[in-house]
């Protein structure tokens, strides 16, 4: 029984080398830095995955030897922080076809993180992310805010697929406002960084925003931890 919910990141890009997050070791150790200050306990690394570009196996391969890297240089002095491995997996038309599927979910669960092209969502691609919520996976779709909002609010419709958001996007207050119901009625399941590069205050908005949203972010926490809770850890 946890006596007090972890400030989980759901999304963000922190292997050195696996995609343009970080393009170096040291990038990624300045990243790590910035997240242990600001506060954050759990993390879950969600490099992308593109299917045009990546087999399976290859994106697997590469993703473990950049964790690996990372691990070694922060080896010692190390940052107090849970490093969960998953991917942002790019949405392509039957991909609920593709062999070796739940190897791309957050390691140890079957929660997988979906991201969607940045376009009207095609029928195709819709029905694409139903049928690999219908085989069995915790679908839950990318930065939600970045998305036009009635195309989200079709899709996730009467199936079990849940939101991530991104903190950034409660700079506004106007976006903040459209989706506070949906953080009420349970749909949003986490909240994330997207982290990408190391420039100097690039985290604390993931911070401010946790705080800002007081025990909406704890509901929030709670709802992650179904998401992770046989998630394989890796201190760091």
């Amino acid at each position: 029984m946890r006596e007090r919910t972890p400030i989980i990141d759901f999304h963000s890009h922190i292997l050195p080398g696996a995609d343009h997050g970080s393009t170096s070791v040291q990038t990624s150790l300045t990243q790590l830095k910035m997240i242990a200050q600001s506060g954050t306990e759990e993390i879950v690394a969600t490099s992308h995955y593109y299917p045009h570009l990546h087999t399976v196996s290859s994106y697997i391969n590469r993703r473990n030897k950049c964790f690996e890297n990372l691990a070694k240089a922060a080896s010692s002095s190390p940052f107090g922080l849970k490093i969960m491995l998953g991917a942002e997996v790019l949405v392509c038309e039957k991909l609920e076809q593709m062999k070796g599927l739940e190897e791309l979910c957050i390691k140890g669960t079957k929660t997988i993180l979906l991201e969607m092209p940045f376009m009207p969502f095609r029928e195709e691609l819709t029905q694409t992310v139903v049928n690999i919520s219908k085989l069995g996976f915790c679908v839950v779709l990318a930065h939600i805010d970045r998305y036009d909002f009635n195309d989200v609010c079709e899709l996730m419709d009467g199936t079990n697929i849940k939101a991530q958001i991104n903190t950034s996007a409660f700079k506004s207050a106007k976006v903040k406002k459209r989706y506070m119901p949906m953080i009420k009625d349970g749909a949003v399941v986490a909240l994330g960084s997207d982290l990408h590069g190391d420039k100097n205050g690039s985290y604390r908005h993931f911070k401010k925003v946790c705080e800002l949203l007081g025990d909406d972010t704890n509901i929030i926490l709670q709802r992650t931890i179904q998401y992770i809770d046989n998630a394989e850890k890796f201190s760091i």
